[in-house]
């Protein structure tokens, strides 16, 4: 496994954790695996994802059972959809 890395696993939800994104402090990185959740084949347990054609009401919950065992508010989430391009975007604080 890339030291990088850590997987970590709360209860039966298993993610990765980047060391070096958690050493700025700055954010809150977690990286998932597709265990636990309530999605169906072929979106099968964990799908977070909006676009795949999965019913929204399982990503919503597949969220919300990641964002508990994190004690996350959903609230203070901001996600994006992952774009393999040359542009970055910048969120600001309200």
């Amino acid at each position: 496994m890339n030291q990088d890395f850590e997987l970590k696993e709360l209860g039966q939800i298993k993610y990765f954790k980047c060391r070096e994104l958690d050493n700025t402090n700055l954010v809150v990185n977690v990286f998932t695996t597709r265990t636990d959740g309530v999605s169906r084949t072929p979106f099968d347990n964990l799908n977070l994802a909006y676009n795949i054609g999965d019913k929204e009401s399982r990503v919503a919950q597949n969220r919300k059972i990641i964002l508990d065992v994190l004690n996350i508010d959903y609230r203070s989430v901001v996600s994006a959809q992952q774009v393999h391009k040359e542009k970055i975007a910048r969120k600001k604080r309200r």
